[in-house]
């Protein structure tokens, strides 16, 4: 069997509205199948352009008093909160990218504002689809962005997420999903390191600068595992989709800010030898860190969302 693992990074811009970006996504994950791809990867939060379909509430507003919400249009951001998709067999957008899935051959990692399974403020979640268009894992975001004006509203994820996918390419990969602001916490890399994980999927919306991609080429060396993450393009972020190998090789990286399918390969074999050997994770001593994600035990920073309330609350 090839054990080449093949991962398609959509670098998007987002569109007017959730059909629109839904169809984007769709045709730049046809363009991906048509070029090989077993895996495809979406931006952070593409259902809704991250914070693109609330534009009173821009990604980096400050935030406001305890009166007020910054002077922006409370009505417009209880809105975006209302756009989360059900929990469960009720999601119309992870069904639409379970059927592509199928269809093309590929697995995809859609994402998506979630409804909260038991109730409360939306999370910021993905869902790993196979290519037989099964839900592999839900991953929602751990470490949100309380300074995001809309993603302030959201709730932070209590667990991780490491699934193993069926691939044609390669076949059983161990595939970890993550959002964004985890990839700055190298606890998070380890966690799903830990558990099995050889390929991390990132899907991001942020401007990445070099000290963003040298801290992710060092995840992927100091865990032994590959990672690519899928930034929005311009005018939202300003691409630069990159990945790494469990070498720190880099693999991939986006020629500029426009949108694009970024490309790249897993060596599935070279990865696995990398990591039984000597100098890669088979002798590391580690501490347990499932606390981590245990909001009872690590609660989340007591910061003010745009209403002037904890942040992760309505």
């Amino acid at each position: 069997m090839n054990a080449t693992l093949r991962v398609a990074l959509l670098q998007l811009a987002p569109a007017g509205t959730e059909a629109a970006m839904a169809d984007k996504a769709a045709a730049m994950a046809a363009d991906a199948a048509a070029a090989g791809a077993d895996i495809v990867v979406m931006p952070e939060l593409y259902q809704l352009g991250y914070c693109a379909l609330c534009p009173a509430f821009p990604r980096h507003a400050a935030h406001g008093s305890s009166g007020g919400g910054g002077g922006g249009n409370l009505s417009a951001l209880y809105a975006w909160a209302a756009r989360a998709q059900p929990d469960g067999d009720p999601n119309g957008y992870v069904a639409r990218f379970g059927a592509l899935a199928k269809s093309l051959g590929v697995a995809i990692q859609a994402s998506f504002l979630r409804a909260a399974p038991g109730g409360g403020p939306p999370e910021n979640a993905v869902a790993l689809l196979d290519r037989h268009g099964e839900l592999v894992h839900t991953y929602s975001k751990v470490h949100t962005a309380v300074w995001s004006q809309c993603e302030a509203m959201t709730a932070p994820g209590s667990a991780v997420r490491v699934g193993m996918l069926d691939t044609a390419g390669a076949g059983g990969v161990a595939v970890a999903s993550l959002i964004c602001a985890d990839r700055e916490y190298p606890e998070m890399p380890r966690l799903v390191a830990e558990a099995g994980a050889e390929l991390l999927l990132v899907s991001n919306a942020c401007d990445l600068t070099d000290w963003h991609l040298a801290m992710l080429r060092t995840r992927a060396f100091a865990n032994g595992v590959a990672i690519g993450m899928a930034n929005y393009a311009a005018p939202a972020c300003n691409g630069r989709s990159p990945a790494y190998g469990p070498r720190g090789e880099q693999l991939a990286l986006a020629a500029d800010a426009a949108e694009q399918l970024v490309l790249f390969d897993v060596d599935v074999a070279a990865l696995r030898a990398f990591r039984a050997s000597p100098e890669g994770v088979a002798r590391r001593k580690s501490m347990p860190q499932q606390r981590l994600c245990d909001p009872t035990k690590c609660p989340a920073f007591q910061r003010q969302n745009p209403l002037g309330r904890p942040a992760h609350s309505l």
